[in-house]
This record gives structure tokens, sequence and C-alpha cells, in this order.
């Protein structure tokens, strides 16, 4: 993912949107974000307004990205925190891109479950 190779050492996050009925996600939509090393805030406005990009362009939000700049991309108690809208079991995927040294690796997608979360294929 070019979007978190650009913010490397930083996190980055955005949306992702597609059509839920073909379950495809088509679009990333990279959002301005206050970020650290370890930990990323969306404005809520912002997140409107990437919510708006993506339903003019005719696209359903089916979930968020960030990346983890040199960690692993496992959910953290920060993410878990984040991810507390999201009622357990929505049709919402998280994705984590792991970055090393710069460079990004390898992505995992998760859902909200009662007890955190738990890994789907992406």
């Amino acid at each position: 993912m070019l979007q978190a190779e650009i913010a490397y050492p930083f996190e980055c996050a955005g949306i992702l949107a597609g059509s839920l009925a073909a379950g495809t996600i088509v679009h990333a939509i990279a959002l301005p974000a206050q970020v650290t090393p370890t930990s990323f805030i969306i404005n809520p406005l912002v997140y409107l307004h990437g919510e708006d990009t993506a339903h003019a362009l005719g696209l359903e939000i089916l979930g968020l990205f960030h990346s983890h700049p040199d960690a692993a991309p496992v959910p953290s108690a920060a993410d878990l925190i984040g991810a507390a809208v999201v009622s357990p079991g929505a049709p919402f995927v998280f994705v984590i891109q792991q970055v090393v040294a710069g460079r990004a690796t390898h992505a995992r997608c998760w859902r909200r479950v009662a007890a955190g979360f738990a890994e789907v294929s992406c």
C-alpha cells in the first residue's frame, strides 16, 4: 500500500469503499490525520468528507485501513478502542498494513467480534 510507505515512519489511515453486495473493495480514500509512529486520530469532519467522497463515487463504506510502522499487522489495544463504535459482527473490515523500514510488507484483515477482533481473509 503506497500510502503506508509514504507516511512511514508514521501511521496512515483511510476509508475502504466498494460494493457490499459484490463484497469488493475498489477504492481506498486516504484521510489526513494526526499521526505518530503508533497512533492516528481522524477528525470526525474529515471522516465525513471521506464518506461523502465515497458516496459521490457511488460506493459504500466497507471498512478502514491503517498502517503499523515496524510492527505486526495485528490490532492493538488502541485499535480496539477506536473500533468500539463498530458493532461486533458488522460487515466492516479493518485492514492493517505492516511497514518495515519504509516498505509495505503484508496486510491482514480483521472484523469486530464480541471478544475484540477476528481475522478474516483479505
